[in-house]
């Protein structure tokens, strides 16, 4: 009888998967483009990783950084649900300048290069998403489903990971002598790139 019960749950879930390799779209190109701006990002942070040997006395505000830039999709949420209503574009402003002031609040303290690449790998897709007008589009390049939560908490989790283990442990996983703002880009953009696909792939479904 057990054996009968996960026969049937096995064929479900089998039935499930089939439903939902079935509803797999084609990758958009706006989603190629940004998924290759973010490769690209991440070959040139792992360059810097591996050969700048400038050691940053704490990859924390590069955290800091990249935390309060995930979090400026929220404007982009509350601008494009409703466009013609003053009220959800004032809010968007509002949240836009609030998040700004955190997310440069790091370069007047404690100011590395790392940042200003986190910065300029993120900027393209956000200007990209902020200018078209396909809500279908939009939704894919901003993570407007699971796979952004997904993506969000486990690149956090990580990255806090990262910055207190490579500076105050040592340990041989994250040994002393490394800029580990740039490992925290590299995550950024891979994450980033597994987000988009899946968000645009799976487009069709209800997450």
């Amino acid at each position: 009888m057990p054996n009968k019960k996960l026969q049937n749950d096995l064929k479900k879930i089998q039935e499930q998967y089939q439903e939902n390799k079935g509803k797999a779209m084609p990758l958009t190109r706006p989603t190629l483009m940004q998924m290759g701006i973010n490769f690209l990002w991440a070959v040139f942070n792992t360059y810097m990783f591996l050969e700048n040997k400038t050691v940053e006395k704490s990859s924390f505000f590069n955290f800091w950084v990249m935390f309060f830039l995930l979090l400026m999709n929220i404007p982009l949420f509350i601008y494009k649900e409703n466009e013609k209503e003053s009220k959800n574009r004032f809010v968007a402003v509002y949240f836009f300048c609030a998040l700004l002031v955190f997310t440069l609040f790091p370069f007047f303290i404690s100011y590395n290069l790392a940042m200003v690449f986190t910065v300029a790998s993120w900027l393209p897709n956000y200007i990209y998403s902020y200018s078209i007008k396909d809500k279908k589009t939009i939704d894919s390049l901003k993570g407007n489903t699971g796979c952004f939560t997904l993506f969000w908490l486990g690149l956090l989790v990580m990255s806090i990971i990262i910055s207190i283990s490579g500076h105050s442990l040592g340990t041989e996983v994250f040994p002393k002598g490394y800029n580990y703002g740039y490992l925290i880009n590299i995550l950024y953009n891979l994450f980033f790139i597994v987000s988009i696909y899946y968000s645009d792939r799976y487009r069709n479904m209800s997450v």
